[in-house]
């Protein structure tokens, strides 16, 4: 009886020792967890992909890089896939709008990550309905005045509002919306804005002669965009547009959609507007789209489609490139391209000027756009579907500019 006893203590002893041993490496040492990073994202749908990367934790306390051990998957494989094969190992290729799980899995131990694709129409028109409409400003609050060079200030919630509106921007062309204000150029920016207003006149380099001159606002004007005719808001919408002879190159929309962009100056009068971006870059965020397109890839409110098209890619070769569009019944449409930007802060470009795209249409109209040649990249070509969707009929501040010819200028 006692022997029965003690094998069967045995078998026990044993039996744990195999299963635990199931569970552990060759060494003894099993996995805790794993952390998948990007952690939750939200990309554009024209974020074609996303490289993931894990972190495996032991019982030992050993952390090891794990991207290349673990087994990854994606719960939606309509929204997005995931590679396991090689070289390639943890890159997530987007597949169409909607949210998945990125799982790493290792001995039975599973990280996880969300990952939600947006771009559909209804996401844009909330977008635009939240972030463009309610970024419209009834009071400037300018505190200011030419008599005396007081520079002053515009409200806190103009600030708030202007840094709301380049986000909307950033956010329709796949960018994060996480532009914060730079209270610390304030200063610099409102006496950039008010030497405007007192000059009658826009310059990067104006001289001590000027009428309120001061260094910190010749310093601002020197990295800034800057507005005369127009101010706040409405001056953001005016960089994105980018009209005149002098922006063929579309330089302002660039500096607000550049990637790595993290914070804006900002100062205002009540017709001169400064947003500085110098000293206010950082990384680009890795969850930053494969190019920058304005008008983008996918729903656009038919209002916010300006005459000049761009294409920009950090560092990429547009010298021998080429553009076609085609509209959605498959005919090409007529255009003309009018800058190649390389070089040169921001990033390198090629902006083109179509012909005869419907922005009046109720119902939605898309247009094919493919750019050829393209070097210095990882592709060659890239094809996008621009889809513009007739916006809520709220006339907003910038539409009553352009409609009453209000004269401005953007340098």
């Amino acid at each position: 009886m006692k022997k029965k006893l003690l094998f069967a203590v045995i078998l026990i002893v044993v039996s744990a020792v195999i299963y635990t041993s199931c569970d552990k490496d060759d060494d003894g040492t099993g996995v805790t967890s794993i952390i998948v990073s990007p952690a939750d994202t939200t990309v554009s749908h024209s974020k074609g992909t996303i490289q993931y990367s894990c972190v495996v934790n032991y019982t030992n306390g050993q952390s090891i890089d794990g991207t290349t051990h673990v087994s990854w998957g994606s719960s939606d494989v309509n929204t997005a896939i995931i590679s396991n094969a090689g070289a390639t190992k943890g890159l997530a290729s987007t597949v169409g709008s909607g949210v998945t799980m990125i799982t790493a899995s290792l001995e039975g131990v599973q990280g996880a990550a969300t990952l939600e694709v947006s771009g559909l129409r209804g996401t844009a028109i909330n977008e635009y309905i939240n972030n463009y409409l309610g970024s419209e400003l009834s009071s400037l609050g300018w505190t200011g005045a030419v008599a005396g060079c007081i520079a002053g200030d515009i409200s806190m919630e103009a600030h708030n509002k202007v840094i709301q509106r380049m986000n909307y921007f950033r956010k329709i062309v796949g960018l994060p919306g996480t532009i914060t204000f730079n209270a610390g150029q304030t200063d610099m920016c409102q006496e950039c804005a008010l030497m405007m207003k007192a000059n009658n006149s826009l310059s990067h380099n104006p001289p001590p002669s000027w009428l309120c001159y001061t260094a910190d606002g010749a310093y601002a004007a020197g990295g800034s965009n800057i507005a005369w005719g127009i101010h706040s808001v409405n001056a953001i919408t005016g960089y994105i547009e980018d009209p005149g002879a002098n922006n063929t190159g579309v330089g302002h929309r660039t500096w607000i959609l550049l990637p790595e962009l993290i914070a804006m100056g900002d100062g205002s009068t009540d017709n001169t507007n400064s947003i500085m971006w110098k000293e206010n870059l950082g990384s680009v965020p890795s969850s930053a789209p494969d190019y920058i397109a304005y008008p983008p890839n996918g729903y656009i409110p038919s209002s916010l489609v300006f005459p000049r098209w761009s294409f920009s890619i950090f560092e990429a070769g547009f010298s021998s490139a080429t553009v076609t569009m085609t509209d959605d019944s498959g005919n090409n449409v007529s255009l003309n391209i009018i800058d190649r930007i390389s070089g040169y802060k921001p990033d390198n470009r090629i902006v083109w000027e179509p012909s005869g795209i419907n922005t009046s249409s109720v119902t939605d109209v898309t247009y094919t756009v493919t750019v050829a040649n393209v070097t210095n990249t990882s592709q060659a070509s890239y094809t996008y579907d621009v889809i513009l969707f007739k916006p809520p009929t709220v006339k907003t501040g910038y539409q009553k500019i352009k409609e009453e010819k209000v004269e401005f200028e953007i340098r």
